[in-house]
């Protein structure tokens, strides 16, 4: 008897209606064939149903948790994500190996946006090194020391930074490759190294922009002052005349 192979909950088996009628035209003799509306709405239902149950295990459903996605960036970040992993994958996706491959590269994804969050954005990080020799150098600008000057010295130590920075992070980037029990493939070595010096880069861009900010408004006040101290100086020797 079929009871005694498969035990089934009587609502886990679910007749849906046809997706599609036919019926022939009474002018050409042809067959005519639609998509019908009532097929899609019982699937819509089918899947609420399904969501709900699945909720319901989980324990959201009673808890009313937030969602997964709570902001239309996340979930495009991840969807671009599935994306890139289908395109890249395809019919090989449920293929041993390439779900190891895609495991490892998952480990190195969030590996590396750990390092880069503590590399940049942590307390003492490039971020705040940045924003420091910022202020120092508009500080002396504003003392009225030469630009030219102040911009050779910011451009070299924005640049120590960014070495310096960079070659932490690759330490540590390598230290916990390292201390991984699998081996890493080289190719996925020099992805993480790539991905990990764009935030970096990016910091650098960043501060050199709002530097070059602070040095046109600096270099504009020096000479508006030097304007000044002409126009003043000519009205001087005019009145002397």
């Amino acid at each position: 008897r079929l009871d005694d192979l498969i035990s089934l909950d009587p609502g886990s088996v679910v007749l849906l209606p046809s997706a599609f009628a036919c019926d022939l035209d009474a002018h050409t003799g042809r067959e005519v064939r639609w998509a019908t509306e009532l097929f899609s709405r019982e699937a819509l239902n089918l899947r609420r149903r399904i969501l709900g149950s699945c909720d319901e295990a989980s324990g959201t459903g009673s808890r009313g948790g937030a969602p997964e996605f709570s902001t239309l960036p996340d979930w495009c970040l991840h969807a671009m994500s599935v994306w890139r992993v289908l395109d890249r994958y395809g019919p090989n996706l449920l293929h041993y190996k390439t779900i190891q491959e895609i495991e490892v590269q998952r480990e190195l994804e969030d590996l590396v946006k750990e390092l880069s969050g503590r590399l940049v954005q942590a307390p003492g990080g490039l971020g705040e090194e940045s924003k420091a020799l910022l202020a120092s150098c508009s500080q002396r600008l504003s003392e009225g020391e030469a630009s030219e000057q102040v911009d050779v010295y910011f451009r070299s130590s924005l640049q120590t930074l960014l070495e310096a920075c960079g070659k932490r992070g690759q330490a540590e980037l390598e230290r916990c490759l390292q201390a991984r029990k699998s081996k890493v493939p080289e190719a996925r070595r020099e992805e993480a190294k790539r991905k990990l010096q764009m935030p970096i880069e990016y910091q650098g861009d960043l501060t050199r922009y709002t530097w070059a900010l602070c040095l046109t408004e600096a270099v504009d006040r020096d000479q508006l002052r030097a304007l000044k101290v002409h126009f003043k100086k000519t009205i001087e020797e005019l009145w002397q005349s």
